[in-house]
């Protein structure tokens, strides 16, 4: 039980995260800022398996 807790916050934390980086994406691409935007879409993309893993149960 303590487990699923804790994977929920980790989940929380991860969703938090997430919608902060695309944020930040969408400032970067506003700003012409090419590399960066590229960057923060690749570790959103991360985030993203991350979250589905955890939502579908696997380690």
């Amino acid at each position: 039980m303590n487990a699923k807790v804790s994977a929920k916050e980790t989940l929380d934390r991860l969703q938090v995260s997430l919608k902060k980086k695309e944020e930040e994406a969408m400032q970067a691409k506003s700003k012409g800022m090419h590399t960066t935007y590229g960057n923060l879409m690749l570790e959103i993309n991360l985030l993203k398996s991350k979250m589905k893993k955890m939502q579908m149960g696997s380690k």
